[in-house]
């Protein structure tokens, strides 16, 4: 018989321009959900999603249906007052920067 263990680790990371709001590290039941955890982005910065075990852009993240150990980072960009290029400029919900 095939062994499946009973519980793993869900690990959450920030990357360096920001923090995390909730439990960064949980033991899931095997098909079971992690707490939520939100990504906080440093003043000048705004979160642009997570990487590793799970992409995506969802804040606060909660991961459904755990069947392994994962790691999942958070990743966040300077905001630009670039207004003219769409790409570089930050998102409509993201407050304006200062002057």
């Amino acid at each position: 018989s095939e062994f499946e263990a009973d519980e793993f680790t869900v690990t959450f990371l920030a990357g360096p321009v920001g923090g995390l709001a909730g439990d960064t590290e949980q033991v899931v039941a095997n098909g079971g959900s992690a707490e939520s955890v939100e990504a906080v982005a440093n003043a000048g910065h705004y979160f642009t999603g997570w990487t590793g075990d799970h992409v995506g852009t969802a804040n606060p993240l909660i991961l459904e249906n755990v069947t392994s150990n994962m790691t999942v980072t958070a990743n966040w960009v300077r905001v630009t007052r670039d207004t003219t290029n769409p790409a570089l400029a930050a998102p409509a919900t993201q407050p304006a920067p200062e002057p």
